[in-house]
């Protein structure tokens, strides 16, 4: 019995080890908005246990991009350079 447990806690932790915890594949695009410290950010990431996230997001342009460090915009693409008073885009339907 002790060796079916081994067996099993071995397994477990090479499947764990190939997921790839906190580690995330990302395409990011960068888009400075004038006359404002921020950014958006288009990416597109794959993580461990095949998770993927995309989108826009704004973020201050002195902090580091994470995957989920802020909400993404409901927008599909933008439109026009955006600026601080107004960002055109194409919007995502309402799920």
């Amino acid at each position: 019995m002790k060796n079916i447990a081994k067996i099993f806690y071995l397994c477990l932790i090479i499947q764990l080890y190939g997921c790839g915890f906190g580690d995330w594949d990302v395409t990011l695009y960068e888009q400075k908005i004038e006359d404002s410290s921020n950014v958006i950010y288009e990416f597109d990431a794959w993580g461990g246990l095949d998770s993927h996230s995309a989108g826009y997001v704004i973020m201050d342009s002195t902090k580091q991009f994470k995957v989920n460090s802020a909400r993404k915009l409901p927008i599909y693409y933008l439109t026009s350079l955006p600026n601080k008073r107004k960002i055109k885009a194409i919007g995502l339907k309402n799920q």
